[in-house]
C-alpha cells in the first residue's frame, strides 16, 4: 500500500517543506478514486483498491 512506501512518503513531505521554506504554491495532489481511471478499463483493473493517482502541474518533476 501507498503508506508502506517510505521512499514515497518522504519524497512528498520534503517536496511540502521546500515548497512551505520558498513560500511555493504546491503544484501536486494525492487524488483518491481517481474518476479518469474510468476511462482505462484495461488498467483499472490490474490495480489494487483503493487506487491514488499522485497528480501535478509540474511535468518535468512528475515524468
Amino acid at each position: 500500500m501507498l503508506d508502506e512506501e517510505e521512499h514515497f512518503q518522504e519524497l512528498l513531505f520534503e517536496r511540502l517543506r521546500n515548497y512551505g521554506e520558498r513560500s511555493k504554491e504546491q503544484d501536486f495532489w494525492l487524488v483518491i478514486e481517481p474518476k479518469f481511471l474510468d476511462k482505462f478499463p484495461n488498467i483499472t483493473k490490474r490495480l489494487r483498491r483503493p487506487a491514488v493517482a499522485l497528480v501535478s502541474t509540474n511535468g518535468p518533476w512528475i515524468t
